[in-house]
């Protein structure tokens, strides 16, 4: 009774061991694959329409089906504001940090602004 106990433990070390160093690699290529750029790209009608450099204090304006969508820069950092549409759900993201993949989307413009 006493080898199937100590034939567990050894399961159990070696399952651990194996979690740990499947974490560590998917630390590793996360960390690796992060993105590191410094360019936000707007796109309107699925066409580049402008690329921005992110680290640059900024105000741009994209005109899109709707009306204007404003683009402030600022700190390293991007956001959307005084936007003519009805849903205004694209502000509602709020600033964007340098490397985030999170992307702004307007609908009703057709216009949506990712990092490159």
């Amino acid at each position: 009774m006493r080898n199937k106990e100590i034939h567990i433990k050894k399961k159990e070390i070696t399952i651990l061991v194996i979690i740990v160093i499947i974490g560590t690699i998917l630390s590793l290529w996360l960390y690796l694959t992060k993105n590191d750029t410094t360019e936000g790209v707007v796109y309107y009608n699925d066409q580049v329409v402008l690329v921005f450099d992110i680290t640059e204090n900024s105000i741009y304006h994209v005109q899109g089906d709707y009306g204007m969508l404003n683009i402030e820069v600022k700190d390293d950092q991007y956001r959307v504001f005084d936007v003519d549409c009805p849903n205004h759900n694209c502000e509602k993201v709020g600033w964007v940090k340098m490397g985030s993949s999170t992307p702004i989307v307007c609908l009703p413009n057709n216009i949506y602004i990712v990092q490159k």
